[in-house]
């Protein structure tokens, strides 16, 4: 599984919010994949034409749901949905996404999972340059 369909089957999003196109590799711990939809003109999260560096985070949260999913896949348990709860230390090295021509890698690595709960790290990169990074924490087993 490899190209954006196969991961949007994965994501609670449908296009044109399923935001990322390959994953690259995953592990229990973590997971890399690559996205190019914010040099697209009609990206969902566009205003005024341009795409702030702040919904960087919401790529980090579709990797985070993507590590999950796949974690779930191999677990014997069956998955169960979660919520982002927090959002934290987060630093922006530029303005707008849409101002990277290189394609976006987004990392994650679980630091902690208690049960359907984790808190992830996550960097976000164009052409190799730091563009986002902080922590994510989700909250799962919620009934939703």
């Amino acid at each position: 599984m490899t190209d954006s369909n196969d991961l949007c089957a994965l994501l609670p999003h449908a296009a044109p919010m399923c935001l990322l196109d390959a994953l690259v590799s995953w592990d229990p711990e973590s997971l890399v994949c690559t996205a190019v939809s914010h040099g697209d003109p009609h990206h969902p999260l566009r205003r005024n034409g341009r795409l702030a560096a702040v919904h960087a985070i919401e790529y980090a949260c579709q990797a985070t749901a993507l590590h999950a999913a796949l974690a779930a896949r191999a677990a014997p348990e069956p998955a169960q949905r979660s919520l982002l709860a927090a959002v934290k230390e987060i630093a922006l090295s530029q303005d707008y996404l849409d101002q990277i021509e290189a394609p976006l890698r987004i990392s994650v690595w679980r630091e902690l999972a208690l049960g359907p709960s984790a808190i992830y790290r996550f960097l976000v990169e164009g052409g190799g340059v730091p563009v986002a990074r902080g922590r994510l924490t989700v909250v799962g087993g919620l009934g939703v």
